[in-house]
């Protein structure tokens, strides 16, 4: 008789702590690899099988005073465990904008170069516990499924980063939270947040240099909380002219490979804003292996769980 393997279903607590986790993960990268702060504001840590480059600007070594390398970079680390996660505890964080800006010297006449957004929504667990799989078998959403949605969702954002061209040398950033009012207390605000309903500067698409194009980064859904992540950037933005003032993307087993079909495949997925192997095998006529291939240089591919 054959033996069923048990499936660790996710907890609300492991919902909210995978949630965490993909904003503190992608944030960092999204600083790495815009290098918007200095090398030693990041350490490596592995996430899921993926080395990553965490914010950590602070030295905390035993006997010594801690040491803040960047205080613009602490600061940031402060937004988010003070701030944002506060809204996202009480589940009053509706939107997340992490946006990037020129001329931070007259900051009234700045204009967005690139936005990450992050919507959120917490679902009525009775209606997501079970997932349908491909056999029309039902499960428990588990543990392994959620990572491998996070893990996608950080690749996609990883490989898209990397293939964005430098920012300018003079920029500054903001992070602009959104709640959901029906339920947000009216006074609310987060550690470090306040009130900009008069503020001229907002993330929406008139204020960028020119029309964004707006790209799908993934999706994360629990039984808890669902996340989904949309980059904003301007088509000169998308054209990288100098590729050593950018630093490497995410670290793989092996190197990743690049050739015409490899280039036309990440084309397609960034036009559709999402990696859909059905839709991609279709338009490319290509045969699950070689399909594999391709993702897998893109360090899109899963491995076998």
């Amino acid at each position: 008789m054959q033996q069923k393997s048990e499936v660790e279903a996710v907890t609300q607590q492991q919902s909210l702590a995978v949630v965490k986790n993909m904003i503190r993960t992608s944030i960092s990268e999204i600083c790495y690899l815009r290098n918007l702060f200095d090398e030693d504001c990041f350490c490596k840590k592995n996430y899921a099988g993926i080395m990553i480059n965490a914010l950590h600007p602070m030295d905390t070594k035993e006997g010594s005073e801690p040491h803040i390398h960047n205080s613009e970079a602490w600061q940031l680390t402060r937004w988010l465990e003070e701030g944002v996660f506060d809204a996202l505890e009480k589940r009053y964080l509706r939107g997340l904008v992490f946006a990037i800006y020129d001329n931070p010297e007259n900051k009234s006449q700045s204009r967005l170069i690139e936005t990450y957004s992050y919507a959120f929504t917490y679902p009525d667990t009775q209606h997501i516990q079970l997932e349908v799989k491909q056999n029309n078998e039902r499960s428990v959403v588990s543990t392994d499924g959620v990572k491998n949605q996070a893990v996608i969702l950080l690749r996609t954002l990883i490989t898209l980063c990397s293939t964005l061209s430098p920012l300018p040398r003079e920029r500054w950033i903001t992070l602009q939270l959104y709640y959901y009012d029906d339920i947000t207390p009216p006074d609310y605000q987060p550690a470090y947040f306040e009130d900009t309903a008069d503020s001229s500067i907002r993330p929406g698409d008139s204020s960028f240099i020119s029309d964004p194009f707006v790209i799908e980064a993934g999706r994360l859904r629990t039984p808890f909380h669902a996340m989904c992540m949309k980059v904003r950037v301007t088509e000169s933005t998308l054209h990288q002219t100098d590729p050593s003032s950018q630093h490497t993307a995410v670290e793989t087993q092996e190197p990743a490979q690049t050739d015409a079909q490899t280039d036309a495949v990440l084309r397609s997925i960034l036009a559709h804003d999402s990696v859909d192997p059905a839709l991609l095998a279709s338009e490319f006529e290509l045969k699950k292996p070689d399909l594999d291939r391709v993702l897998a240089d893109l360090g899109l591919l899963l491995p076998p769980s």
